[in-house]
């Protein structure tokens, strides 16, 4: 996991002297005039020594007392060996093959436990970068005068201790620390040690993830049992099911919607009694395609049912927008077809990704690898899931509008009395006269003779003709008689066009608030889904991309497993993770929402249901 550069990582060739920078990794050893070879630079040598892991190996000698000896020893060769003394700008003195022996004893058991003991030196072979020996004169590099030999019979090896929450790989034998161990599909093992299946769950605290996998299998029990209750209602109750006509009614597509349901909660349960049952072979090995046949069953299926869910709710959307927007039977007339073409295209991401060999853990489930997810599944369900979405807004946007709208008023022809020819009104006025009359109140018998728009004359009421020994017009009195006539008639034909429109506006009302009424579970359905596939589909794709080609050689990943090697708990090192990992909240509400949707589609339709039983129960019989 973790690589130790070493001297044999860099070219030497003949070139100039130079002092070393004050700061950098090998300040406490190289206080000569080094050697670099024409093109080298100190700056690349310290960036091959940092890619190489000496910042791991710092941090494992301030944090952990047992590895300082072999850190020490370790970075002494490692700069002795890249930075030679140089003369005249000529290489002058090498590293001493004591201090090569001395890095290889300090570190075998080191190296072993992260199972990099390949990237210890062979002393007895030259420093392949200066392709010369390691020196024994004692002007060589690190010389140190011997001490006196004394033969010591070497101690049996001690059993390896794995740090933290490792777990010790069986595979490794104490006796014989040196074997090289073999590489094993879906292990993460550094020689002796491994860390646990699965490993997306060692990146998190250990508490709130045992939380979430058994709050999610809780989940998904109650879904499995409520689902199975409305399928059995829609099977046992004439007035619930659409048979013999399956799959022609809005009903049917909830059916085959809530078997979808039932299928995705049952192959959930895989996991009941033992979270790891199919996602592990076994306390070290992550299951896979490769390696699990009950891994390639539960993934295959996990992705037809949650396929085969986004698939024909999408279809019931469409149905619904047909229906409420354009008054259509589309669904209904072309259902055969769109049965076999659902059927289809539930069926080929599972079988894509079959054919890939992408079918592994993704910890909690065992679905689809990082690298081929988003090509394989989620762009396929976005095709499928995101329009019918899109049509269910459009759908609701419609029906509120036509809730608040009013019915168009219709132009009703008044009759009102002609202004121009009030004969008309009256058959006994004078034909000589062209103007309507309007009585006057406040003139008593008096009118006034509209002559033109705008003007009038008076015209002397019957009450003055009388007075000048006149008799009152006849015409006049007629006339004035057929306007108010003629006002009464308006005012009450007003009043009925209002009434009318009254009626109207509440029967619109009352045929769309039926129709809300109606229709009112098929929303609830379709905007709960919306809520679910777009939490599952974002943050499981968002997942994917940022999992997709993490290894044990990743930056963070050997950073992380630095903290663990340091003996650091598992919820210490989760913060080195946390930055480079999906959210843990995302993780419990997308599978909280897709464990949950056998409990929403009881919520909306299983109320009557349950009366239904209740009946059947106390011996109605099914209604």
């Amino acid at each position: 996991m973790t690589t130790f550069v070493t001297a044999n990582h860099l070219q030497a060739r003949a070139g100039t002297c130079m002092p070393y920078s004050d700061g950098g990794y090998c300040s406490s050893y190289v206080t000569y005039p080094l050697y670099l070879p024409p093109g080298a630079t100190v700056s690349k040598n310290e960036g091959l020594l940092k890619a190489g892991g000496i910042d791991l190996l710092l941090s494992l000698n301030a944090s952990t007392p047992s590895y300082r000896p072999c850190v020490s020893a370790f970075l002494e060769w490692t700069c002795y060996s890249v930075y030679p003394s140089c003369k005249q700008d000529n290489l002058d003195q090498v590293a001493c093959k004591s201090v090569c022996d001395d890095a290889v004893t300090k570190c075998a058991s080191m190296f072993a436990l992260f199972g990099k003991s390949s990237a210890l030196p062979d002393c007895s072979k030259p420093i392949q970068n200066l392709n010369v020996a390691y020196s024994s004169e004692k002007t060589c590099l690190g010389y140190k005068s011997a001490p006196p030999k004394v033969e010591v019979e070497s101690p049996p090896p001690a059993p390896v201790k794995c740090p933290s929450f490792l777990i010790k790989n069986p595979a490794y034998n104490d006796s014989d620390p040196g074997k090289v161990l073999p590489s094993v599909l879906g292990q993460t093992c550094t020689g002796p040690c491994c860390v646990p299946c699965p490993l997306i769950h060692q990146f998190y605290e250990e508490e709130a993830n045992d939380a979430i996998s058994t709050i999610i299998l809780i989940i998904s029990i109650i879904s499995f049992v409520l689902a199975s209750f409305v399928l059995l209602s829609f099977i046992m109750f004439p007035a619930k099911r659409a048979f013999p006509r399956l799959f022609v009614t809005a009903d049917s597509l909830i059916v085959v919607f809530t078997l979808s349901a039932f299928g995705l909660h049952g192959t959930q349960l895989a996991s009941l009694g033992d979270p790891t049952r199919v996602t592990c072979i076994d306390r070290i090995t992550e299951a896979s395609q490769h390696n699990s046949t009950a891994c390639t069953i539960e993934g295959f299926l996990l992705i037809f049912f949650a396929i085969s869910l986004t698939t024909w709710i999408s279809v019931f959307m469409l149905n619904l927008h047909m229906a409420i927007v354009w008054k259509s039977d589309l669904i209904h007339r072309h259902i055969y077809l769109i049965s076999a073409v659902a059927v289809l295209a539930c069926l080929v991401p599972p079988v894509a990704l079959s054919a890939a060999n992408a079918i592994a853990s993704i910890g909690i489930t065992c679905m689809f690898d990082a690298d081929h997810a988003v090509t394989h599944y989620f762009i396929p369900v976005g095709i499928v899931g995101i329009p019918g979405s899109l049509l269910t807004f459009y759908t609701v946007a419609h029906l509120i509008r036509q809730l608040k709208s009013t019915p168009h008023a219709r132009r009703v022809k008044r009759s009102e009395p002609s202004q121009s020819n009030p004969a008309k009104s009256s058959p006994k006025s004078n034909p000589t006269k062209s103007n309507p009359v309007k009585s006057n109140p406040a003139r008593g018998n008096s009118a006034i003779l509209l002559t033109s728009p705008g003007h009038a004359a008076e015209e002397p009421g019957p009450a003055d003709a009388a007075a000048q020994g006149k008799k009152p017009d006849s015409s006049l009195i007629a006339g004035a008689t057929a306007f108010r006539k003629s006002k009464l008639a308006l005012n009450a034909t007003t009043t009925r066009e209002a009434e009318k429109m009254q009626h109207l506006i509440k029967e619109h009302r009352e045929k769309m608030w039926s129709l809300f009424e109606k229709s009112w579970r098929s929303i609830a359905i379709c905007a709960c889904f919306i809520v679910i596939f777009f939490t599952f589909w974002g943050f499981y794709l968002r997942f994917s991309i940022l999992m997709a080609g993490v290894n044990t050689s990743t930056e963070w990943v050997q950073v992380w497993y630095g903290c663990v090697m340091q003996g650091k708990s598992r919820n210490e090192c989760a913060a080195v993770a946390r930055p480079f990992v999906p959210s843990l909240i995302g993780i419990a509400a997308a599978q909280y929402l897709i464990s949950s949707i056998g409990i929403l589609i009881f919520l909306v339709f299983g109320g009557s249901m349950v009366e239904e039983w209740r009946n059947l129960v106390k011996g109605k019989g099914p209604g």
